[in-house]
């Protein structure tokens, strides 16, 4: 009888040991990936600043709601470097964070996004949905080129915001793109997703909104093409 009790936890243990290493290979390769994603993002004026910012003032938000305050502060104290960085990168680089402070915001932003998932009290859904305009553009450009058989690994100049501004648009009008998919697309799933009757919609708003994104993305995709066409440029992408 001993053994039968011995032998089923042995299992579970077995399994929970299974269970806590994929999970730490998951969030390890979420975060090389972070740090990759935000490095190739960091392209134009201000963008990759705006970004980080949002999703910092997103995180502090959603702590200080649940009652953390030491993250929340955190969070806070890398708004507040961010945006005292922004005045002398955007609209015109005077300075520029180069790998090193794209890779550390790129990793700040992966911690952000699984502290919110372990946190009691927020949706866990909050962190990929506040960071969805830099992995939709990022991610789909990946595929894009994985799936045309291009060297996805070598350096390139095909996500969105770059064939947003090869079409002619400044690099600040092109942040206000980014920016306006935060607020008209991102603060509203956020809100949706903390309502108190709203426990269960964090997943199918996660879902909502990278679909979303994905359909924007292809749209604007097309549209840059038409235009670099129309205007003599080189559309092969």
């Amino acid at each position: 009888a001993r053994s039968a009790c011995v032998l089923p936890l042995a299992l579970g243990c077995s399994q929970l040991r299974l269970l806590l290493a994929a999970a730490t290979l998951a969030v390890g390769v979420a975060m090389v990936w972070s740090i990759n994603l935000h490095n190739f993002m960091d392209g134009i004026n201000g963008i990759l600043a705006m970004q980080a910012a949002f999703v910092c003032a997103v995180a502090a938000a959603a702590f200080a709601h649940a009652g953390d305050a030491p993250h929340a502060l955190g969070a806070a104290a890398a708004l507040a470097a961010i945006l005292g960085f922004l005045p002398f990168n955007f609209p015109h680089a005077r300075v520029f964070m180069g790998d090193v402070g794209s890779g550390v915001l790129g990793l700040w932003v992966a911690l952000l996004v699984v502290m919110l998932a372990m946190r009691p009290g927020v949706a866990a859904a909050s962190g990929p949905i506040a960071a969805s305009g830099f992995v939709v553009d990022a991610t789909c450009t990946l595929l894009s080129r994985m799936l045309r058989g291009r060297r996805w690994y070598s350096a390139h100049r095909e996500h969105l915001y770059q064939w947003l501004v090869r079409t002619g648009l400044s690099h600040a009008r092109v942040v206000a793109l980014y920016l306006a998919w935060n607020v008209l697309i991102v603060v509203p799933a956020l809100l949706w997703i903390h309502r108190p009757q709203a426990h269960a919609a964090g997943g199918g708003m996660l879902l909502a909104v990278y679909a979303a994104g994905t359909g924007v993305w292809l749209a604007g995709k097309r549209w840059c093409l038409r235009h670099v066409a129309r205007r003599g440029g080189h559309a092969s992408a």
